[in-house]
């Protein structure tokens, strides 16, 4: 038979290799009571309550203790509940977590009820998968008449108390008030009604497991992964009174914090993989060291865990409001019940550390301004924003803001193709459905030389130096049917640009300044009243010495001996 491994395979070989063998050893020693594979956390004993623990034989009660896995040595307390109340009664019995997988196992020689409390207190692991080195107590309430396996987990600590209330208040049936208790909690976190029937009770659950309880359950753990013991204590508290919260801002922050784990940051270039990532790698680690011995999520456990992603996912789209983010919806933006917005966004490299390449992210602030309004590729249109007044233009499928001369002149049409408007800076020519700056060039027909020009604040300037050269004042001669500015006209042009800092934009558009550090003077027509061998000239000053610094220039005026020579751009009226 012809071989098909490798030399490049035989470390994945030996690595399968291991692999069967501490899985028979695991199922070997499953009929000693101490397997620890995922397939034995849902069992449940055949021993009935009635023939057992009230004679007074001996249980041993056992289960999973994670809110993330507690470590070996955490101290479990059961204790028998009365039947009707719920309130503790009778005898504790202590037992604790040990041998690894977080089980525990608890010895029961008699027990006056069916019911118990049962409570794990100690360390539990952190994402890194070295003990937190905090303290944390969970519970977990339950009917032991047909089960002797009881996994006590965040989802058993949070309906503990409204299980107590509706048992004790409401008088339902133990097993009603599971059943409400759930659904509530499922409906608060979104969890479809379909999904719930098929998912079995929360003392069945494990993070170890691949069951759609289990998806649950590790999606929950995420959500509620930055809460303390303080604020999941007043969390279950407000839960207790009648299965919601009163007050939205709770449910609210915990979905914005779900929201956030699935965000991929960006640094520079750099894409930063979101939490989930970091949950299910932990996820991955732990199933694989727990349930084998070894860390064989590189070669075996990868893939194996279910898409608890999924559950925080539609936890926050349900609380926010928001639809699935697929094609059909691209560049489609939500509004939530919160009163704020989200984009639904494609991105490749978003979708390498996530689960799709669509995604909403929050809304900045002209898409926020858009919602409700319709903008397809063939529509051109202006409108003020759902949001603000602010103008913004549907440019033929996207939006944008309205610039400052269609603010003024309004949109630049086909019915507009060629005229000239003119706003407060300058004249601008509709072309194409875009309004250009007016440019034209001026030949000097004293030389043949050419010079541009735009028109600015109701003038036309040139926007090349005279001669491309510098003049003494008196020598200054502009071609025919042009002249120097007024004092006046330098003035008020440089008010309409923008007074003392003017947006740099506007000086490389009248070409005052250029990229780097510049001063420059040109003449205008006016002589200095303090002295005859004066005269005025406007300076533009660029200093790019930072990027906030680079924005602007300024333009001011000074007096200059007429013998100087400055530069000199010509005006005139059109």
């Amino acid at each position: 038979m012809k071989s098909f491994c490798c030399k490049g395979a035989v470390f994945c070989c030996w690595g399968v290799l291991l692999l069967v063998l501490v899985l028979l050893m695991a199922c070997a020693n499953g009929n000693e009571g101490n397997a620890v594979g995922p397939d034995v956390q849902n069992g449940k004993s055949s021993s009935s309550f009635s023939s057992s623990s009230r004679n007074g034989s001996s249980r041993i009660i056992h289960g999973f203790a994670q809110k993330t896995p507690f470590v070996d040595s955490s101290v479990v307390q059961l204790t028998a509940l009365d039947e009707s109340t719920l309130e503790l009664v009778g005898e504790s019995f202590s037992g604790m977590v040990d041998g690894g997988f977080s089980r525990y196992s608890v010895k029961v020689d008699s027990l006056e009820s069916r019911f118990v409390q049962i409570s794990v207190t100690g360390d539990v692991l952190g994402y890194n998968s070295l003990p937190s080195e905090k303290v944390f107590t969970l519970y977990a309430v339950a009917d032991l008449d047909s089960r002797d396996s009881v996994n006590v987990n965040l989802l058993t600590h949070l309906e503990f108390k409204r299980v107590r209330k509706l048992v004790r208040d409401d008088k339902l049936t133990f097993t009603n008030a599971k059943k409400q208790a759930e659904k509530e909690l499922f409906e608060m976190f979104h969890v479809s009604v379909k999904d719930s029937e098929n998912l079995g009770v929360a003392e069945d659950w494990s993070l170890f497991g691949d069951s759609l309880g289990d998806q649950v359950l590790m999606g929950l753990t995420v959500i509620f992964d930055r809460y303390k013991d303080s604020a999941l204590k007043a969390f279950m508290d407000e839960f207790a009174k009648n299965g919601k919260l009163v007050d939205d801002s709770t449910i609210y922050r915990i979905a914005k914090i779900a929201f956030n784990s699935g965000v991929v940051t960006v640094s520079g270039d750099v894409y930063l993989p979101t939490e989930l990532n970091r949950f299910r790698n932990s996820f991955d680690r732990w199933k694989s060291v727990y349930g084998t011995g070894f860390d064989m999520t590189s070669i075996a456990y990868h893939g194996m865990i279910p898409e608890f992603e999924k559950t925080v996912e539609d936890f926050w789209r349900g609380e926010f409001g928001l639809e699935e983010c697929d094609e059909g919806n691209l560049g489609a933006v939500g509004k939530t019940r919160y009163e704020e917005y989200y984009t639904c966004a494609y991105d490749v490299l978003v979708g390498s550390l996530s689960r799709s390449n669509y995604y909403w992210r929050v809304a900045n602030a002209l898409e926020s301004n858009s919602y409700g309004i319709k903008c397809d590729s063939t529509d051109y249109f202006m409108t003020p924003g759902g949001v603000n007044s602010s103008l913004i233009v549907c440019d033929f499928g996207k939006w944008r803001y309205a610039l400052d001369v269609e603010k003024q002149t309004g949109l630049c049409t086909s019915e507009k193709e060629g005229s000239l408007e003119d706003t407060d800076k300058y004249g601008y020519v509709c072309k194409s459905n875009k309004w250009e700056v007016f440019t034209d060039t001026l030949e000097d027909e004293r030389d043949g030389k050419r010079y541009a020009y735009r028109k600015a604040v109701g003038l036309y300037w040139m926007i090349d130096d005279l001669g491309d050269t510098t003049f003494a004042w008196a020598d200054v001669q502009c071609p025919e049917g042009w002249r120097l500015p007024t004092y006046e006209e330098s003035l008020d042009l440089r008010e309409k640009l923008g007074g003392w800092r003017i947006p740099s934009k506007d000086g490389h558009q009248m070409n005052f300044i250029d990229g780097s550090h510049s001063f420059n003077m040109w003449w205008t027509s006016k002589e200095s009243g303090e002295d005859d061998s004066l005269a005025i000239a406007f300076v533009a000053e660029y200093r790019p010495m930072d990027y906030q610094q680079a924005q602007y220039f300024s333009m001011s005026s000074r007096s200059e001996n007429k013998s100087r020579e400055c530069r000199v751009r010509c005006v005139k009226v059109p």
